[in-house]
């Protein structure tokens, strides 16, 4: 079962991050945004598929007939042969060490902010450092040192970390838990409150790349963000309300992370050299994945026991210091793409285009 995740994981990285490539590289420039608004347009509508599907066959099927689901993706295979572009083949080095060093740079992240052991920490930090001089040394590195030397490049990865850890940490754990033990409603009922959330991203991530176009990436993306800070703020501070706010709250934040999924990946594109496109979009997807896992992480170890007394000892209490230190994750994303990233964008002209 943990080699099929993990081969299942593999498989969804890659195609994800293919069709990204792909755009870079036969999309022209001014349609791009478009196209990496489709990318998070097409995973909404699947997040709803796959809770409907799942839900019934769950219900009306033996759960193993889960697995069998995928297998309908290999009828678009002949479409995808006669329709992609031919590219001729060559052999490339695989950096099988690179790899494990960026998983190891993940992992031991994950797992300090589990426990916050010291000496997880120290791994980390060995990790890290190994990891860097590798790059530096390594003249075919998957990820060479002068992706880092991008200032913008890195202080977007920085700031798309931060952010999308909190739509992990509340969209996708926090916001069950606290309907589940705040509103006492039964995990059905919640999976159903996504549905009408993830149509109205679908729909709004297709339009993101129109969106940005006309606001400039700049300021569609400190529009998703400051609309997610918002969100989260909301719900700290009305803990308790109507059900049906929460339901409003799950689908404005959600319409704001697809909203911002095209200008910021386009952001971190700018100043990239059009060979090296390819192999950023990798990574920066990859960044994406770990501040999924670690958004999980921290805001599990939040529900668990961490308190600010801020709020009165209960469970509202509770989950609303929850959600503030969630928004204060969201905040410190904001803070990075206000006052690092605006220095490094291009004239405004070049960069809404």
């Amino acid at each position: 079962m943990f080699f099929a995740r993990v081969i299942q994981a593999a498989g969804l990285g890659a195609t994800e991050t293919l069709y990204l490539i792909f755009v870079a590289r036969y999309v022209a420039p001014d349609k791009q945004k478009k196209y990496y608004g489709f990318s998070t347009s097409s995973f909404q509508i699947a997040t709803v598929i796959g809770t409907l599907t799942g839900g019934f066959i769950t219900t009306h099927l033996a759960w193993q007939t889960l697995f069998l689901v995928p297998l309908l993706s290999l009828l678009v295979i002949p479409f995808l042969l006669k329709y992609l572009p031919k590219e001729s083949g060559e052999k490339k080095y695989i950096d099988v060490m690179g790899i494990m060093l960026v998983a190891a740079v993940a992992v031991t992240a994950m797992v300090y902010l589990t426990n916050f052991s010291w000496l997880v920490l120290i791994g980390f930090i060995l990790a890290t450092i190994v990891f860097l001089l590798y790059i530096s040394k390594k003249k075919n590195a998957f990820i060479t040192i002068d992706f880092f030397k991008n200032k913008l490049f890195v202080f977007t990865l920085i700031a798309a970390l931060l952010i999308y850890s909190t739509q992990a940490a509340f969209t996708l754990n926090t916001f069950s838990f606290l309907l589940t033990n705040v509103y006492q409603m039964q995990l059905d009922s919640v999976s159903l409150m996504f549905i009408p959330a993830c149509l109205a991203a679908a729909i709004v991530g297709s339009l993101s790349g129109a969106i940005a176009s006309k606001l400039n990436s700049f300021k569609a993306v400190i529009v998703s963000m400051v609309t997610i800070v918002v969100t989260i703020v909301l719900a700290a501070l009305f803990m308790g309300a109507s059900v049906f706010l929460f339901t409003g709250l799950l689908i404005l934040s959600s319409c704001a992370f697809a909203m911002m999924y095209a200008p910021l990946m386009h952001t971190s594109l700018e100043k990239m050299p059009e060979e090296n496109k390819g192999t950023a979009i990798g990574f920066y997807n990859l960044c994406i994945n770990i501040a999924m896992s670690i958004g999980f992480t921290y805001s599990s170890r939040f529900i668990d026991g961490v308190n600010l007394h801020v709020f009165a000892a209960t469970v509202k209490g509770h989950y609303s210091e929850v959600l503030l230190m969630i928004a204060c994750v969201a905040i410190a994303a904001l803070a990075v793409f206000v006052f690092l990233i605006k220095g490094q964008l291009p004239n405004e002209k070049s960069f809404s285009a």
